[in-house]
């Protein structure tokens, strides 16, 4: 359900946003900015599609261009493109995920704030067992496999960060960096209790924020 839910919000930030063919050769990517006017330009939130070794880090078919009146060139002359959306390459990072993208959305608060709708509801419920941390709070309906955890997000906490786990995989839909950017992920779970659960969230989150930082 999450997978369908996650496909429709990343069609749906980049529909009225003139998707266009990534260029074939690129070190950066620009996630834009709207001016005054509305209108998308180059500007934002730069990310380094490269890793240490000058390997390319990102997905050419999980990455959505804009087209905009103009974009910027690195110090090679290679143009930086504005992106919708990109998707790296897991081998190339080194990270253990199944997923990971990048997203930029008209405002990723609000979209985090809507992810963590059915986590609230399931908490209200009376037929749910919670497990409460310093950093987590998850909880489980009675006779399913479906536990969600709210936990405090890296990024100062300007929105809430609920990541949903079921049948041994875990999504994290939204995770805002800033009022516009958004980190997606998915990844395999082993754990067989709440804490434990926790633990892992917790640690493939760090691992997430510890590798954008060095790519942003």
């Amino acid at each position: 359900m999450y997978r369908i839910l996650w496909a429709i919000l990343l069609c749906l930030s980049a529909q009225g946003a003139f998707a266009e063919t990534c260029p074939p050769s690129y070190r950066f990517v620009d996630f834009g900015r709207e001016d005054s006017d509305g209108v998308l330009r180059r500007g934002g939130v730069i990310f380094r599609a490269f890793d240490e070794n000058g390997t390319r880090l990102l997905l050419p078919e999980r990455s959505i261009c804009r087209a905009v009146e103009e974009v910027s060139k690195d110090g090679r002359a290679l143009p930086i493109p504005v992106v919708a959306s990109v998707g790296v390459d897991l081998a190339v990072a080194g990270l253990d995920l199944v997923d990971l993208q990048l997203v930029k959305y008209d405002d990723s608060i609000a979209e985090a704030e809507a992810n963590a709708v059915l986590h609230r509801e399931t908490l209200a419920r009376p037929d749910t067992v919670t497990w409460r941390g310093d950093s987590a709070l998850c909880v489980e309906a009675t006779n399913t496999d479906r536990v969600s955890c709210q936990i405090v997000s890296p990024y100062v906490a300007i929105a809430p960060l609920v990541i949903y786990c079921e049948t041994g995989q875990c999504q994290m839909p939204v995770l805002a960096r800033d009022e516009e950017l958004a980190i997606t992920a998915t990844w395999d779970s082993d754990a067989t209790s709440s804490e434990a659960l926790a633990q892992e969230i917790m640690g493939k989150v760090q691992e997430i924020y510890d590798f954008l930082e060095e790519q942003i």
